[in-house]
């Protein structure tokens, strides 16, 4: 069965193709022509950043974080199922709450003025990648508990 492609698929391979152009337009600017393109680096920061993020929302909703799984191959199918519902009311829990503390971060940002120092980007902008991603992951982590709640047995 041919897995469903999740819209955060999308996101991360258009980025990391920009990551790539944006490598090899600073390395043909540096190299060739003797000149360094400064906003490159920090859009490339930028893009990895939110590339990250999308990746470990992605990751949620796939199930595919790093974990130790020892007391889980100890549990039953059942006790599997709470042990999961549990891990998953927690991680919604923290990513609501990095992403309301992301957002308090992107409103101070935004009444600084502050910009970003090669683009002059307003950096409330920058950092909206959190709580914009870490939303995003919560939404994610609550269709995971619902499939779990769904299934009876989990693979």
């Amino acid at each position: 069965m041919k897995e469903k492609k999740e819209f955060e698929n999308y996101i991360i391979m258009t980025l990391m193709i920009m990551l790539i152009l944006l490598g090899t337009l600073q390395i043909l600017f540096r190299f060739l022509l003797n000149f360094s393109l400064s906003w490159t680096e920090e859009l490339t920061r930028y893009f990895f950043v939110l590339m990250v993020y999308t990746g470990a929302s992605l990751a949620i909703k796939q199930r595919k974080h790093v974990k130790v799984d020892i007391l889980e191959n100890m549990l039953s199918k059942t006790g599997k199922k709470y042990l999961y519902a549990i891990n998953d009311c927690i991680l919604i829990i923290l990513l609501i709450w990095i992403g309301f503390a992301g957002l308090k971060i992107c409103y101070s940002t935004w009444e600084m003025e502050q910009l970003s120092p090669a683009m002059e980007l307003p950096m409330y902008l920058v950092y909206a990648i959190i709580p914009v991603t870490f939303f995003l992951g919560a939404f994610r982590g609550v269709q995971v508990f619902i499939e779990n709640l769904k299934n009876k047995e989990r693979g």
